[in-house]
């Protein structure tokens, strides 16, 4: 199983709305922000994970 849990989302956003950590562009479809979003968070989420690239 892979994926993000609860607390995972949490620590990457810090409390704030997913649109405040991955701004949406102007005019992008909702779909494409929920895909792109998704990607960035991810990445956030590996970059600062301990023991990962920047842990």
């Amino acid at each position: 199983m892979t994926g993000l849990y609860d607390d995972d989302i949490a620590a990457v956003l810090c409390g704030r709305l997913p649109t405040e950590v991955v701004l949406p562009l102007p005019g992008e479809e909702v779909d494409a922000y929920a895909e792109r979003a998704v990607g960035e968070l991810l990445v956030l989420y590996v970059t600062r994970w301990p023991g990962g690239p920047s842990g």
